[in-house]
């Protein structure tokens, strides 16, 4: 990805010679924000702290936050064309300064509210809950200690350095609780040395979580905090298809891999977790991808390879439970019976409505 910055001075149509630099299949995102000095990230990687500025790059969704101290943080998808220019000008809005208290979004009463008190904050919760939720999100952002929602116990014994996992488990406060998170079987992914320093720092760091507005406040995004960063916590699952799961065939860390179907149990050969840009990453940190680059890889077995942001590593459920990948085809166990062996291979095929082609991913 290429950068660019321009001068304050300088008009948006510069932009236009900034997209005839463009390569073929790549695209440019201009953006300008007000106040001009705001940190801006790409999926989550800090780029810039300074606009105006051009990135190109290739076709596809990003999400682009913008944070400044004081403003609120800005967050939005942007769907990248190919050989396309998208212009962008954010006017970041002042700060709602925080409550005293921290922000309630039980549905119970709490037992120093009066009824009346009840009734009021219920009222807000269905009028005003998108700005609740992004005035939550703000506290977060500026680590309130009010709103640390519990702390972590890391597993140093357990950490990988293969795959850079670091299991843990999660001690949540008594207000995070009404959220029904879990506890166990979390991990967080930071690379050996940043690991150390967060193991020596102290092994119980903060942990935090953003909310998203539905019909209800819902947990979003859980993350730790520690050394100036924060880490998502994810957790891993099994993917399930009747009564089988997928597995890896062999030697967790081993690209080429044969990925097929077995007997569901709870050893690492069946945890997979997801990844950025809809990659199936399993215990051993190698994603689930179609062996081959052509256009059209119908019918081809499915194997482990290093992660890449390619299609053949891209999947995301559609709204009857099949998993398609980057060309469109479904992820299928390889089979003509309706009732497989364990051992079977699974592949791509083209999309249909049968059995063989239902998954469900579980957590543990």
């Amino acid at each position: 990805m290429k950068t660019r910055h321009l001068y304050p001075t300088l008009s948006l149509s510069l932009n236009l010679f900034f997209a005839g630099a463009v390569h073929a299949g790549e695209s440019a995102l201009s953006i300008t924000t007000d106040p001009l000095d705001a940190e801006i990230y790409l999926n989550g990687e800090l780029k810039v702290n300074t606009t105006p500025v051009v990135f190109n790059l290739p076709a596809g969704k990003y999400r682009l936050d913008i944070k400044v101290a004081g403003k609120q943080p800005h967050t939005s998808e942007i769907l990248l064309a190919e050989d396309s220019l998208i212009s962008k000008k954010i006017v970041l809005q002042e700060a709602t300064p925080l409550p005293k208290y921290r922000l309630n979004f039980s549905s119970k009463q709490d037992p120093f509210e009066t009824t009346s008190e009840f009734q009021e904050r219920t009222r807000q919760l269905r009028e005003n809950l998108k700005d609740l939720v992004t005035r939550f999100n703000f506290a977060v952002e500026q680590q309130d200690p009010l709103y640390q929602a519990g702390v972590a116990s890391l597993n140093q014994e357990q950490y990988d350095l293969h795959s850079e996992v670091f299991p843990l488990r999660v001690n949540w406060q008594a207000w995070a609780k009404e959220f029904d998170l879990p506890e166990e079987n979390f991990v967080v992914i930071i690379p050996r040395e940043e690991a150390k320093a967060l193991w020596y720092e102290g092994s119980q760091p903060s942990v935090y979580f953003y909310l998203q507005a539905n019909a209800i406040a819902q947990v979003q995004k859980i993350v730790l905090r520690r050394l100036g960063k924060e880490w998502p916590l994810q957790r891993f699952g099994r993917l399930v298809n009747g009564v089988k799961c997928l597995e890896v065939a062999g030697y967790l860390y081993a690209t080429g891999a044969t990925v097929r179907i077995g007997t569901c149990h709870h050893y690492s050969h069946q945890q997979w977790r997801w990844g950025d840009h809809g990659k199936l990453i399993n215990r051993g940190g190698k994603c689930l991808m179609v062996n081959t680059t052509d256009e059209s890889p119908l019918n081809v077995n499915l194997q482990l390879g290093d992660c890449e942001d390619q299609p053949n590593q891209q999947w995301q459920f559609d709204n009857q439970g099949r998993l398609v990948n980057g060309k469109g085809l479904c992820l299928e166990v390889n089979a003509q019976e309706r009732k497989p062996a364990d051992g079977t291979p699974v592949r791509v095929f083209s999309c249909h409505n049968g059995s063989l082609q239902r998954w469900e991913f579980y957590e543990w």
